[in-house]
């Protein structure tokens, strides 16, 4: 199935890769891991690593400092051999990768540049593990607007979850407060529910979080959404709501949010 899905927990928590890792896997280095992934045979680790350039000259008149970009890597979970898919580029187009799901052959993450509010380009990517392909989802400028592909805007897509068919994905928007859904192959995105206030970007606007409120598509209130969870009946959708220290269900048909841990 689709990602942020959980099952079989464990009792104990073991490094598997790493410094303190222990067996093959114990050489494998590491650098800021920011997001992972489990094939469906358990075999392969999927991960991200964040790096930081301390300035970048984007043209003649233009720098940026402080700038982040990423890597992509497969990690083998039997003997530790790990592949290189998206090597890190300066300037290229994965910067910060927040969150990451893999469903059939395809891995989808959410991006953005960290808290660069100026320059960051928040948007969902896609990387076909077959073809080495990089593609652009959804997404890329700041704002509020519902669309499709490049026409969708979104200011801070952190937590994600696809449908098991691998044709729909959910993310919260931290940073509008709101929690959407993307419909695959066309990456028409939608807002189910939270603020949601089209036009011009609003910088005051997108920073003040609310105070959360229980309701019915827009008419609820997140504080900032972080992590979502799919149900396996694909009903409900999970929401850690951090600024408000709350766990949320969304019910994907009627768009009510309700507050199942915590008082909004």
């Amino acid at each position: 199935g689709g990602g942020a899905r959980i099952s079989n927990l464990a009792p104990a928590v073991e490094t598997v890769a790493g410094a303190r890792a222990r067996g093959a896997l114990a050489g494998v280095e590491l650098h800021n891991v920011t997001a992972m992934a489990l094939s469906g045979d358990e075999e392969t680790l999927f991960y991200a690593e964040a790096f930081r350039a301390a300035e970048f000259q984007v043209d003649e008149v233009t720098t940026r400092f402080d700038v982040p970009y990423a890597a992509l890597r497969a990690l083998s979970l039997s003997d530790g051999t790990v592949t290189t898919l998206h090597a890190p580029v300066v300037g290229g187009p994965l910067t910060l990768v927040n969150d990451m799901a893999l469903v059939n052959g395809t891995l989808h993450m959410t991006v953005m540049d960290g808290n660069d509010i100026l320059f960051g380009e928040p948007r969902l990517m896609a990387l076909e593990l077959g073809s080495g392909e990089l593609r652009l989802t959804a997404g890329g400028l700041k704002g509020y607007d519902d669309g499709v592909g490049a026409a969708a805007k979104m200011f801070g897509p952190e937590g994600l979850a696809t449908s098991r068919a691998g044709d729909v994905l959910y993310f919260a928007d931290a940073l509008n407060s709101n929690v959407r859904r993307v419909t695959l192959p066309a990456g028409n995105v939608t807002t189910l529910a939270g603020k949601y206030l089209p036009g011009t970007i609003d910088l005051a606007a997108l920073t003040a979080f609310g105070i959360p409120r229980d309701g019915v598509g827009t008419s609820a209130v997140f504080g900032r959404p972080q992590a979502v969870a799919l149900s396996e009946d694909e009903e409900t959708l999970y929401i850690a709501d951090m600024s408000g220290s709350l766990l949320r269900q969304l019910h994907i048909r009627t768009r009510a949010v309700t507050t199942l841990v915590g008082n909004p």
